[in-house]
Parts: C-alpha cells; sequence; structure tokens
C-alpha cells in the first residue's frame, strides 16, 4: 500500500532562480496559496507564507484531500477566470 507521507501545493510569485533557472524557495517568499504538511498538521497558507491556518479554520475544503491534478486544475481555473482563489477552491477561512 502506497500513501502520501508529506507535501506541499504552492502557487505564487517566482522571486528568485538557480543556475540552471529553476525557481529558488525561501519561507519567507511571497504565496498566494499554498498547502502543506512541513513540520505539522496538513494546513493553509493564504496570502501571506507565515500565517499558518490549521483544517479546522478552514471551512469547505478538505485539504489532506486535494490531489495535486486538482491543485492545478483550481490554478488554472483561477487565471482563466479571474475569480478569487478561495471562490474557486470553495473555501473560507474563520
Amino acid at each position: 500500500m502506497s500513501r502520501r507521507v508529506s507535501f506541499a501545493y504552492h502557487y505564487g510569485p517566482i522571486v528568485q532562480t538557480g543556475s540552471h533557472g529553476l525557481p529558488e524557495y525561501d519561507a519567507k517568499d511571497p504565496v498566494d496559496i499554498r498547502i502543506d504538511n512541513s513540520r505539522s498538521h496538513v494546513h493553509l497558507h493564504f496570502g501571506a507564507p507565515g500565517i499558518h491556518h490549521p483544517q479546522s479554520a478552514v471551512k469547505g475544503l478538505q485539504l489532506d484531500e486535494l490531489g495535486p491534478f486538482d491543485f492545478l486544475r483550481a490554478i488554472f481555473k483561477h487565471r482563466s477566470s479571474g475569480r478569487s482563489l478561495d471562490e474557486v477552491f470553495g473555501f473560507r477561512v474563520e
């Protein structure tokens, strides 16, 4: 049986690239949306990298059930429709 142990879905501006032209990540980089389970339970970053919204504060979206293709489809829908990320993903933070 296989399972996903850790993951991070990140959407936001590319601040810097490395010598091979690939994005380099820094935890302080701006973020539009990131869903990850780095160093803790699954949580949401929405509009700011340092604020962790736990699942209990996120209504309408089950964070640990979101797959990578679901995330990408939502990002493409956001970009093509001009709708906000929270509207496209169907969540609100309380």
